[in-house]
Formats: C-alpha cells, sequence, structure tokens
C-alpha cells in the first residue's frame, strides 16, 4: 500500500480522509472515521434516521417526496433506496454472523440493545467481521462484493 493523498468531506463537518491506494487489489481505501459510512453523504446516525423514517410512509416514493422535497423524485428515490438497501444488507449479514439477536429491523435492534442508533453500535459489535459486510459498515469495497 502507498499514501494516495487526501479528500475533502464537506458534510456534515468538514474533515480532511487520508487515502492509501493497494496496488494488489487496485483500489483505494479511506481512513474513516466511526462515524461516517463510506459512499454515502452523512452520518451512520443520518443514514440510520432516514431509514427509520421512511419506513413510515406507504411507498419508497411517499417517503422519498417527504424526506428530500429538495431534489426531482427519482434523485429522491435512489437516494432513499440505497440507503434502504445498505441498512437491509447490514441486517441480512449482521443476523448471519449474530443469530442470538435476530436482526429484523432497526427499531427491534434499538429495543434489544436499549440505545437510540444501531449503525454505529453495529459496527463496533461486528468489528472483527468488517471485511465480510456491506461497505456501508465494513471494509470491502462494492466490485468485490459483487465478485463473491
Amino acid at each position: 500500500m502507498r499514501k494516495h493523498g487526501n479528500y475533502t468531506r464537506r458534510w456534515p463537518i468538514e474533515l480532511k480522509i487520508p487515502c492509501w491506494y493497494c496496488r494488489k487489489a487496485h483500489t483505494l481505501i479511506s481512513l474513516l472515521p466511526d462515524f461516517l459510512p463510506s459512499r454515502l453523504s452523512g452520518t451512520m446516525k443520518d443514514v440510520e434516521e432516514v431509514v427509520l423514517e421512511a419506513q413510515k410512509y406507504p411507498s419508497l416514493e411517499s417517503a422519498a417526496e417527504n424526506i428530500r422535497p429538495d431534489i426531482e423524485l427519482p434523485g429522491a428515490v435512489r437516494w432513499l433506496r440505497r440507503r434502504i438497501q445498505y441498512v437491509a444488507q447490514i441486517l441480512i449479514r449482521g443476523a448471519g454472523i449474530l443469530p442470538q439477536f435476530g436482526f429484523k429491523n432497526l427499531k427491534q435492534l434499538q429495543n434489544i440493545f436499549k440505545i437510540d442508533f444501531v449503525l454505529p453500535y453495529l459496527r463496533k459489535i461486528l468489528e472483527t467481521h468488517l471485511h465480510k459486510l456491506p461497505h456501508i459498515i465494513g471494509l470491502i469495497p462494492p466490485h468485490l462484493q459483487a465478485v463473491k
């Protein structure tokens, strides 16, 4: 691995994120703080809040329209769908790794763990399995997930 420079994340706060390039895997690796998801804007808590809010609406379109009124509906639906799919992947894999918790949904896990935000907590308890988990919580780049 070799140093590849930095990039700046401007939201939720401005941070310089150091990067390295892995010649063997032909991929960039960023040293993100635990509260930031990879390849998504915002924080892990933001992602969780959006998914929980979306569950209150009868359809994905109505949720996207209300959660992201600042952009056109097709873009809002894509934005929301990405977050919902990532959380679903995390819950499916988490259920396989730690079946005793019955990872059905975020609300249930909030009650089981007695915490407000599940995703940052899951990142900690699944730490030894991060290389197998989706990139929102883990370390595998998306193109490597598709190959496996």
